[in-house]
C-alpha cells in the first residue's frame, strides 16, 4: 500500500509511528535513510519508496546514528536486498 510519506523539510521525509521516527533525504533520485525502524517497520520502507515512485533499490546507503534495536531493524535487510551500504559510529 504506497503512502506518500510527511516531507518534514524539503527532500527529507519522516517515515515510523508516533514512538518511533527514522528518515528518508532524497538526493534526485537516490536515498539516504537516517535509522532503519525496528524490523517488522519494512512495511514503513515498502510504502514510502512506492509513494514517491521509486523502489527499496533507490537506498543507496543507511546512516545508523546508534545500536538500538528501534534504530537498526532494516538495515540488514537494505544491505542485503537492495544494496544499500551501511554505516555506523
Amino acid at each position: 500500500m504506497a503512502t506518500y510519506p510527511e516531507e518534514v523539510a524539503d527532500g527529507i521525509y519522516r517515515l515510523g509511528t508516533k514512538w518511533i521516527n527514522f528518515h528518508l533525504i532524497r538526493d534526485r533520485d537516490e536515498f539516504t535513510l537516517v535509522d532503519a525502524g525496528y524490523p517488522s517497520y519494512w512495511k514503513h520502507i515498502l510504502a514510502a519508496t512506492e509513494g514517491l515512485g521509486t523502489t527499496p533499490e533507490a537506498i543507496r546507503a543507511v546512516i545508523l546514528t546508534h545500536h538500538h534495536a528501534d534504530h537498526t531493524g532494516t538495515a540488514e535487510r537494505l544491505r542485503r536486498t537492495a544494496g544499500a551500504r551501511v554505516f555506523i559510529g
